[in-house]
């Protein structure tokens, strides 16, 4: 029987079901186009069930949650396995560290109030972000901070920040006095 995903760009997906069973490494496809993302997946009738998660891991370590909308079951056709092409709401990001802290993505993505100075600056960070070979966990960072200004996890973000471009301070050094200072809206003194 043919495999749907022979040449293909494949991600390893990770299916969370409702009822505590994991099965990790599911190959499959990610299409996200406006409001719509669809994943195809290869898997037996009854694999997939509405409220479902899956999960996918990029190669900087930022984790993309999906919950599973519509299962989308297609049987055994031609040749071809049993697949799903899924519909999924994107359910969040979130961030696991070389030594294991987890950073979780902010809840909802309403944008906060801010000064245009504190818009620019994350606006700034992001386009110089996205020219670095890390750029996906940085721009995590970058929204997690902008969301977090003025809370409590804004501090722990910040670090974590800091961390990830510490063999590069002198090529982030002008940022980090403006994001230093925004410490002081979440009651810590920089």
């Amino acid at each position: 029987m043919a495999s749907l995903f022979r040449n293909m760009p494949t991600k390893y997906i990770t299916l969370l079901r409702q009822d505590g069973q994991v099965t990790p490494r599911l190959k499959g496809l990610i299409n996200a186009k406006g409001e719509s993302i669809t994943i195809l997946l290869e898997g037996a009738p009854g694999l997939l069930e509405p409220g479902d998660r899956l999960e996918t891991t990029t190669d900087e370590g930022v984790t993309l949650s999906y919950r599973v909308t519509d299962p989308g079951f297609h049987s055994r056709r031609f040749g071809t396995a049993s697949y799903y092409n899924a519909r999924v709401e994107e359910e969040g990001s979130y961030y696991r560290s070389p030594t294991g802290q987890v950073y979780a993505g902010a809840a909802g993505s309403a944008e906060p109030d801010r000064s245009a100075g504190e818009s620019l600056l994350f606006e700034t960070l992001r386009v110089f972000a996205a020219a670095q070979p890390d750029s996906q966990a940085l721009l995590f960072f970058i929204r997690e901070m902008e969301l977090a200004v003025g809370t409590p996890h804004y501090p722990a973000l910040y670090d974590a920040f800091i961390q990830t471009v510490s063999g590069r301070i002198p090529q982030f050094a002008r940022f980090i006095p403006p994001l230093s200072h925004l410490l002081l809206q979440s009651g810590v003194s920089s």
